[in-house]
């Protein structure tokens, strides 16, 4: 079984060809300088092709493979959001949204106030207050008293690393399509077996990232 350790997140490039700033998560950027391999996901399937790194006033400078120019290096800046992130955010006391609209925010004000950049995938908007809502929304959610209870949101798909299992609704059968008879039976054990048995299966066939990640814990 492979361990991972969350060792930090990229905060801005440096320079003209793409060398990173890296804002470590550790008492000593030299220590996390003598890593060998790093990812940007949390499962560890993604390697960065690390090709060097050296301590920089209290952070690392990172040089990657295939990461050549400030645009390149722009892409990896931040953390995607996942469902994990959005728990650790609905545990803090409070949040402000920062987002930009069109061009990104002046970064002496990122670097002043230590702002956590967060993405929600890769691809281009217009402004930022279409990823602001939806991070609200995803983290909201998980705030007591949003739901009528917790497992709303806890059978739902990345809760436990998975994706959801099939929905079912009535009829009983549509189109000449059923509704899994164990679902019809009222054996709470039976349905929540099949639940989980599909939730796997269908992590398995759709997002084999994810599955590889939840095998490896």
């Amino acid at each position: 079984m492979k361990q991972y350790l969350e060792a930090g997140k990229i905060v801005r490039t440096h320079g003209v060809r793409g060398e990173l700033v890296m804002e470590v998560w550790a008492d000593s950027p030299e220590f996390v300088a003598k890593v060998k391999e790093l990812y940007f996901d949390e499962g560890g399937q993604h390697p960065a092709g690390l090709k060097s790194s050296r301590p920089h006033k209290g952070r690392l400078l990172l040089t990657l493979a295939g990461v050549d120019t400030v645009e390149q290096g722009d892409r990896l800046r931040g953390r995607v959001l996942s469902q994990r992130k959005a728990r650790e955010l609905a545990e803090m006391p409070g949040l402000i949204l920062l987002c930009g609209h069109y061009e990104g925010v002046d970064q002496r004000l990122l670097d002043e106030y230590g702002v956590e950049e967060i993405s929600i995938g890769d691809y281009v908007l217009t402004g930022g207050e279409l990823p602001a809502m939806i991070l609200t929304d995803a983290v909201s959610r998980m705030l007591p008293g949003v739901l009528s209870e917790e497992a709303c949101f806890e059978e739902e798909s990345h809760y436990r690393g998975l994706l959801e299992y099939h929905q079912y609704t009535r009829p009983e059968v549509w189109r000449g399509r059923e509704v899994p008879g164990v679902l019809l039976s009222g054996h709470h054990g039976n349905i929540e077996k099949w639940r989980r048995e599909t939730s796997i299966a269908v992590t398995r066939s759709n997002r084999p990232d994810l599955y590889d990640a939840y095998s490896c814990k």
